[in-house]
């Protein structure tokens, strides 16, 4: 008898869309290792004692999301869920590290290597466009970027995806994740330029 352990990755995300208890299971454990890599890489920023800190509530939120904040429903193309999981990994523990980051500034004192290293992510060291001098700004229009053009470039500047990789993860056309990936760099130079930030 096959069980959700023998599955396909897009036949166990149909199932866990469908609810299937077993899948959900099955899913931690397939890909349970890669998350906990992912999570702890991007807490490293911070220090050991940021991985110590976070690392298991980070791990839970990424699953959390999948279950109950519909992240597993944008997924696309159900091949590419290795790569989709590690970018919410990654995107979690970020936000996770600058949010504790905040709350030592609020009641204590805060290591200001750390702060340093949690004010960027991969595509500010990834990007031509991104310097140490624009990370701020840069890094608040990131977050305001709808989800395909942010999800495009992470894939392409922080997973170092293909064009052709980042269109099967996505279910989109090769010519679509192109221009998406063209007019986002042309759209942050525009607005790093009005705010009189030159490239």
């Amino acid at each position: 008898m096959i069980g959700p352990q023998d599955l396909s990755d897009t036949e166990l995300v149909e199932a866990c869309l469908r609810g299937d208890g077993p899948a959900w299971g099955s899913l931690v454990a397939r890909y349970g290792r890669l998350v906990r890599w992912a999570v702890s890489r991007a807490l490293s920023k911070g220090g050991p004692s940021m991985v110590d800190r976070l690392a298991a509530d980070v791990f839970q939120d990424v699953f959390r999301q999948l279950l109950q904040g519909g992240e597993l429903k944008r997924l696309r193309e159900r091949s590419g869920l290795s790569a989709y999981l590690t970018i919410i990994a990654t995107r979690t523990a970020l936000d996770a590290m600058r949010a504790d980051i905040r709350r030592q500034r609020r009641y204590g004192g805060v290591d200001t290597g750390t702060v340093e290293a949690a004010s960027t992510d991969g595509l500010d060291a990834s990007s031509d466009l991104l310097s140490r001098e624009r990370e701020q700004v840069l890094r608040s229009m990131l977050e305001d970027l709808p989800y395909r053009e942010r999800t495009c470039l992470e894939l392409a500047y922080v997973h170092e995806r293909t064009h052709r990789e980042i269109a099967l993860i996505l279910g989109v056309p090769q010519d679509t994740v192109s221009t998406v990936l063209r007019r986002t760099r042309e759209r942050l130079a525009d607005l790093l330029r009005k705010k009189g930030i030159e490239g």
